[in-house]
């Protein structure tokens, strides 16, 4: 993948964190009398988006440094 390829990966998957971060805090500002299963679900895509974000910026930094 090219450099300007990866970089636009990069920003994607960043956005897609930004937007499930959103999502919970939303959730969480209307539902917060109790936890429940959509909380859950919600905090499990925010996870999952950060771990996506944390390998896509490591692969960027490895391709940057070799």
């Amino acid at each position: 993948m090219s450099a300007s390829g990866r970089s636009s990966r990069l920003a994607q998957v960043e956005s897609q964190v930004n937007y499930h971060r959103q999502r919970l805090a939303l959730y969480v500002r209307l539902h917060t009398d109790k936890p429940c299963q959509r909380l859950t679900q919600l905090e499990e895509a925010v996870r999952g988006a950060e771990e996506r974000l944390a390998t896509h910026a490591k692969a960027e930094e490895a391709s940057a440094d070799g």
